[in-house]
């Protein structure tokens, strides 16, 4: 079976979307975000056509700061809609299992130095595969690890039997 392209994909993340209670900032922009996809995707090949700024996200979701860059991408920011969708990464790789799909969604950002704008976008990966730190890394700026990634975690056993002396 070919492997699943993102226009496949796209539906089945606006249904895990269905199945979320939360009615907060970060569900409107997701449902913005996947919306969009769809459409960017059903028009064109073009990828950077699915990239989107908070001024883009705003407008798809109706906000009032949809008119005005700045005010957009404070209300993006404050909204951190990719820690939401992080936090729950695993119900989407199980919903997307569930479906029939080796492969999930997660979000993707672009985050250009200067007055470039940030761009986010969804992109298709495969559950359990390991990622470069620096996959979407620019090549000027430097890696910070992860917490544990690179330190070893050491577990002290402490015994204590009952004809221990004690001085």
């Amino acid at each position: 079976m070919p492997e699943p392209v993102l226009r496949e994909l796209l539906p089945c993340l606006r249904d895990w979307l269905d199945t979320q209670r939360d009615d907060n900032g970060a569900m409107a922009l997701l449902r913005g975000l996947v919306a969009e996809s769809i459409k960017a995707e059903a028009n064109s090949k073009d990828i950077q056509l699915r990239e989107f700024d908070a001024q883009e996200l705003a407008e798809a979701c109706d906000w009032p700061e949809q008119d005005d860059f700045t005010a957009a991408s404070k209300r993006v920011k404050g909204v951190q809609f990719d820690a939401y969708l992080e936090s729950r990464e695993r119900s989407v790789e199980a919903f997307f299992e569930s479906k029939g799909f080796a492969r999930a969604i997660r979000l993707g950002k672009h985050s250009p130095k200067g007055r470039h704008r940030a761009r986010w976008f969804l992109e298709a990966y495969v559950p359990g595969e390991q990622t470069s730190p620096t996959a979407l890394q620019p090549v000027d700026q430097p890696v910070e690890p992860a917490l544990g990634v690179l330190s070893q975690e050491i577990e002290y056993v402490y015994l204590h039997t009952p004809d221990m002396i004690y001085h």
